[in-house]
């Protein structure tokens, strides 16, 4: 995944409770890891409040002014922020989006810039004030969109040489997170998806997705906005994922990678060798000829919906029950081991891309989005997706794709769940959150020793597991390479976990999960 853009958000603490809402309306923009969204509510205990304001509003992309009587009231908001602000985009640094909240003559302060909703009709006079923040959310999305498309790089991926095949170094262009890669306009747009799947019993070739109904609960019909390249839509029982050209301005456009249906089919072979060992890999079935679209078949990946919380969504919501903590840090433990053993990787492992299931004391970890997967057959292959800022190394160049790369993320979030299990008050203190960030995150990286989150996790010096986590991490980061396997660092032996004889609930296909076209 590549950098994301970063939102600074100016407002009155009196309306807070309408930025909570906006929040929530962005929240599909967060759990894509498309955006970070920063306010002075993120500000760590013990930190300089002033000076993480400034070095925030300082590396903003957008900087979004939630304007209202409070904020033209305030010598803060309007005597700084709105003032550097300002500097910063009249240098072409940042983007300013005045948001209307509630009714105030604001033109003459900021009448030079575009102003959402796009009516520029404040919030609070909406009759439904959900229409007026889904505004707002689309309306920063397209700038969103721009952004990412200034950073693209325009060209198709070039091979790797052998030397970069040899040693499964990334090439150079994919070496900077401050670029998203583009490859060649060859699938259908979203847009053409959405119509499609409105006539699902027409297009649809897949008998189970085509006898399933469309449903979703937000506008608009896909589960998520449609992100990079790849859409995603509910129907009934079935989750499917489409791969689509997502087209920028300037005619740059963000597709696939160019091997996609080659590295599902060699994960899924990998998989299908190994299936005892890998319940908790949700199936991710490959259907060559799924549905049309201008008279031709694409493809689709089908998974079984599975009604389950992130493991973001579900630490916000049970942090606070230390032995639950403890189960998941097992669970995780276990998990990291097999595939390990296995020289296997996820490639994005994050909060969002882990679900948990069932309930306590039987709470089992599911892992579901393979495009980043490594096996070992996959061994030379590029590294298209660089993961996400949270839980990868900060560094250029040091995860490449191989059994390793998982290291660093499961690291971060195995160290979270222990310290969690000791202390659950470090969710607050460390300004963890669902859709982002656990305990620790790019900014603690980036300067281990001074991270106000460290800190407090260096002070349970009591806890020995979570104190050899943290030795590792600093040293990883330090001498600028990948951890080592959770094993190794906290010396215990790796073993392949095998699934109960009787749990079929999430037994991947005995067959291949490639399915070929309907004749």
């Amino acid at each position: 995944m590549a950098s994301k853009i970063k939102i600074f958000v100016s407002y009155a603490h009196r309306d807070e409770s309408l930025l909570k809402k906006l929040k929530m309306h962005l929240k599909p923009l967060l759990r894509q890891g498309l955006i970070d969204l920063w306010y002075d509510r993120n500000i760590s205990a013990g930190a300089d409040w002033e000076r993480e304001i400034d070095k925030h509003l300082e590396t903003a992309q957008i900087i979004l002014l939630l304007v209202s009587p409070d904020f033209i009231d305030s010598d803060y908001c309007h005597g700084i922020e709105v003032r550097r602000a300002k500097e910063r985009h009249e240098r072409g640094d940042a983007i300013i989006i005045p948001t209307i909240l509630r009714p105030i003559k604001w033109q003459w302060l900021l009448g030079d810039f575009q102003a959402l909703p796009t009516s520029t009709k404040p919030v609070r006079l909406w009759r439904n004030q959900d229409e007026a923040f889904l505004d707002v959310a689309n309306g920063i999305q397209r700038v969103v969109d721009k952004l990412i498309a200034r950073r693209s790089v325009s060209l198709s991926p070039p091979k790797p040489t052998d030397s970069q095949r040899e040693a499964s170094v990334e090439p150079e262009y994919t070496q900077s997170r401050r670029q998203r890669i583009t490859y060649a306009a060859v699938w259908p747009t979203i847009y053409e998806y959405d119509a499609a799947f409105r006539d699902a019993s027409t297009t649809v070739y897949d008998a189970d997705v085509k006898a399933g109904k469309l449903s979703y609960d937000s506008r608009p019909l896909r589960l998520n906005l449609g992100s990079k390249y790849v859409s995603v839509y509910k129907m009934s029982d079935w989750v499917v994922k489409c791969f689509f050209t997502n087209i920028l301005i300037n005619d740059l456009t963000i597709a696939p990678p160019p091997d996609i249906r080659e590295r599902y089919q060699a994960i899924n072979d990998y998989i299908s060798q190994h299936r005892p060992q890998l319940p908790f890999l949700v199936p991710q079935i490959w259907v060559e000829k799924g549905i049309k679209i201008d008279g031709q078949g694409w493809p689709f990946i089908k998974s079984k919906f599975i009604q389950a919380p992130t493991l973001g969504v579900f630490l916000a919501d049970r942090h606070q029950e230390s032995f639950v903590n403890a189960t998941l840090a097992k669970q995780w433990l276990e998990m990291i081991n097999t595939l390990e053993a296995l020289n296997m990787a996820h490639g994005d492992l994050n909060i969002t891309n882990v679900l948990v299931c069932d309930t306590f004391p039987n709470l089992t970890l599911r892992l579901v989005d393979f495009d980043s997967m490594y096996v070992p057959t996959l061994e030379g292959r590029t590294l298209y997706e660089l993961g996400d800022e949270h839980f990868q190394p900060i560094q250029p160049g040091v995860r490449r794709f191989n059994n390793e790369m998982d290291r660093f993320s499961a690291l971060v979030i195995y160290l979270s769940l222990i310290a969690l299990d000791e202390d659950t008050q470090l969710w607050d203190r460390c300004k963890a959150n669902e859709d982002t960030k656990l305990l620790l995150g790019s900014d603690d990286f980036r300067d281990l020793g001074n991270s106000a989150a460290s800190k407090l996790l260096r002070a349970k010096r009591s806890n020995r597991e979570l104190q050899q986590c943290l030795d590792e991490l600093e040293r990883s980061i330090l001498e600028q390479r990948m951890p080592r396997s959770l094993a190794d660092v906290l010396q215990v032996r790796q073993s392949v976990r095998q699934a109960p004889h009787d749990d079929t609930s999430m037994e991947l296909p005995i067959n291949l999960p490639i399915q070929d076209p309907p004749s």
